[in-house]
């Protein structure tokens, strides 16, 4: 629970920045197209650790939309989890469906 509540900050945080057009320490607005080349350095930072395929086998694109839907919706979601456990459950069951059809 205490990683969920954990993401929760972090994603209220810059969802207030992003809608409330806060600074950065260098004066830099943060905005959703900001936000969004952050998501993208920080896949290709995933990238170059695990490779293409690794990131494609897991679920962090997933993950990159999720954030991103949860930053730029007006109003806010109530709690991450409330939008996350139903693209969570598909993640999950994934790879038993995937199971399921090569036999």
């Amino acid at each position: 629970m205490e990683d969920a509540v954990t993401a929760e900050i972090a994603r209220s945080q810059l969802w207030q920045w992003v809608h409330h057009g806060s600074s950065t320490s260098d004066g830099a607005v943060v905005t959703m197209e900001r936000v969004r080349q952050m998501i993208a350095n920080e896949l290709g930072v995933v990238r170059g650790e695990i490779g293409e395929t690794g990131l494609q086998q897991q679920p962090f694109r997933t993950a990159a939309a999720m954030l991103d839907k949860l930053t730029v919706d007006s109003p806010m979601a109530p709690f991450l989890t409330s939008v996350a456990y139903a693209t969570l459950e598909q993640v999950a069951e994934e790879p038993a469906r995937r199971l399921h059809d090569s036999v």
